[in-house]
């Protein structure tokens, strides 16, 4: 009951902590599919699942295959109310079923509730992940992910512990639909024989054992790179889309490979010298902690509990590699239960009252203090939400009033505020949500990072911009000075210092006496008239 109590609470916890961004207004990716699932009904939502050459759906814009987290968007845009408070209720609870599974691991891990729960609760405030929990569409595609390939795991140790071969079916299950939700569940199978190889049997023995295992999942695998490549009309490797191959996912897999080389020279090292078992920890993992010189050193039947969580089951190895901080939602897992679990087994050593007095202190700083920090960092995304509310009802405003031909120049739009995306690449989504018509043409110049920036007419042709954080400039080039130049149709960017641009209208593509400028200044877009030179 006492545990059932704490977990309520861990729940409410994270429910406040993602308070402030319940009802935060769609930013970024958030409009990444809405346009492409609104008219369809639920036979058609099937056909996301499908590659294009079958009749199936698939995103004209973005290279990647993950039809699950697409279908949820349907659901959201469809079936939900298409308001931000729907999308971001889901998110959350699929965050909260995570915690769950988190807390369900861990007790059959460490044999005891309050390492479980300390993990879950670790796992629940960590500070890095807003991104996951408050983007509608990119953060699920991490959600979703995790919670299939905790599914899996937990299938994989239910057979483990009862050893009924539905369970490994289930865990073959739940690893399509992570693959079908972001292609980093790749990794799974390698992560599977990472388990295996820190378990008590053999190897021959593992072999008979799950041999029909690894066959389903290489089926899986196989099929899923058949449905990809016919969904994405690839033709050559199959890992060249996506964010998989900008963070070098070769890379990972070396890592994984390099760690099951070690631990299967441990492992025949160990069985041929000394005749001993590698413990296996599952339902045996009390720790047993020794004092050795004034250092706690954990031993006895958890003692490899460091190095499979740490390269195998959870630790997705993008920690190791710069990328979003959404993608350490999966790694996040191994880290709160390796910390869970440690932390657990030293209050249980300490035999002094006042030491555990003294760590039970930390642990409350630890938590409360990441606990502020994620609140804090919802409310910063809230303001940023805030704000992309603000512009796309002025922009909606703006395209309700131009003539029919007539073009618009927005100029110094935010890129982020606080690290949130505003809109990124998404203006023209953004306003065609909010006002439900498709805008005219509209430019968008390079953006600043931040909301301190202002924009003035040089002539009528040209305009200086200044922020004092910088511009965010998407793939630019450099001219014969060296200095960083963006060249598109309707203009030309050039960086004259670190906090200001000059932007260069191309009288071909944009006609300045006809087409209307908008400054964004002081929370307001703020229209311009320029002339036509003489």
């Amino acid at each position: 009951m006492k545990g059932k109590l704490l977990i309520l609470l861990i729940f409410f916890l994270v429910v406040w902590l993602y308070r402030p961004t319940l009802n935060a207004y769609f930013v970024s990716d958030d409009y990444e599919w809405w346009r492409l699932v609104r008219n369809l009904n639920f036979f058609d939502s099937l056909r996301l699942f499908l590659p294009s050459i079958w009749g199936g759906i698939v995103h004209p814009q973005f290279q990647y295959y993950r039809p699950l987290v697409a279908w949820t968007i349907w659901f959201n845009t469809v079936i939900l109310p298409m308001t931000p408070l729907a999308f971001h209720l889901t998110n959350l609870a699929i965050h909260l079923a995570n915690i769950g599974l988190v807390i369900i691991i861990g007790s059959l891990i460490f044999g005891s509730s309050q390492a479980a729960i300390l993990s879950g609760i670790l796992f629940a405030v960590f500070p890095y992940q807003r991104e996951a929990v408050n983007y509608s569409v990119s953060g699920r595609y991490n959600l979703l992910m995790t919670s299939f390939y905790l599914l899996a795991v937990l299938f994989l140790f239910y057979f483990a512990r009862s050893g009924k071969s539905r369970y490994l079916l289930f865990s073959g299950l739940a690893f399509f639909l992570s693959l079908l939700s972001l292609e980093s569940a790749i990794t799974f199978p390698l992560s599977v024989a990472l388990i295996l190889f820190t378990t008590g049997e053999k190897t021959l023995t593992l072999f008979k054992r799950y041999r029909f295992y690894f066959l389903v999942l290489s089926f899986i695998v196989l099929a899923y790179f058949l449905l990809r490549n016919l969904a994405l009309r690839l033709v050559g490797p199959p890992l060249i889309p996506g964010y998989m191959a900008d963070m070098k996912i070769a890379g990972v897999f070396k890592l994984y490979l390099v760690g099951l080389a070690v631990l299967a020279v441990g492992r025949f090292i160990s069985e041929l010298k000394r005749g001993k078992k590698i413990p296996w920890p599952l339902g045996q993992g009390r720790f047993i902690i020794r004092k050795k010189r004034s250092l706690l050193v954990l031993v006895g039947k958890s003692r490899l509990i460091l190095l499979y969580l740490s390269i195998g089951i959870f630790i997705l190895p993008t920690a190791l590699i710069p990328t979003q901080e959404r993608h350490l939602y999966l790694p996040s897992v191994g880290m709160a239960l390796f910390a869970g679990g440690a932390l657990a087994a030293w209050f249980s050593f300490v035999a002094d009252k006042w030491l555990k007095v003294g760590l039970a202190v930390v642990i409350f700083l630890v938590l409360g203090g990441s606990s502020f920090f994620v609140y804090r960092r919802n409310q910063e995304w809230g303001e940023a939400a805030g704000i992309a509310r603000e512009i796309s009802v002025q922009l909606s405003g703006v395209v309700k009033r131009v003539k029919p031909g007539q073009g618009i120049l927005v100029v110094n739009i935010p890129d982020n505020l606080n690290g949130v995306y505003i809109y990124r690449v998404h203006e023209k989504e953004a306003v065609e949500f909010i006002s439900r018509t498709v805008p005219p043409k509209m430019i968008f110049t390079p953006k600043t990072i931040g909301i301190q920036s202002d924009a003035q007419l040089i002539d009528p042709t040209s305009l200086a911009l200044t922020s004092s954080q910088g511009f965010f400039l998407f793939r630019p080039q450099k001219d014969e000075q060296e200095k960083l130049v963006i060249r598109v149709p309707e203009y030309t960017a050039i960086q004259k210092n670190a906090n200001t641009l000059q932007i260069s209208l191309n009288q071909e593509n944009f006609d300045v006496g006809k087409d209307e400028i908008y400054v964004y200044k002081n929370g307001r877009l703020i229209p311009i008239q320029p002339k036509k030179n003489d």
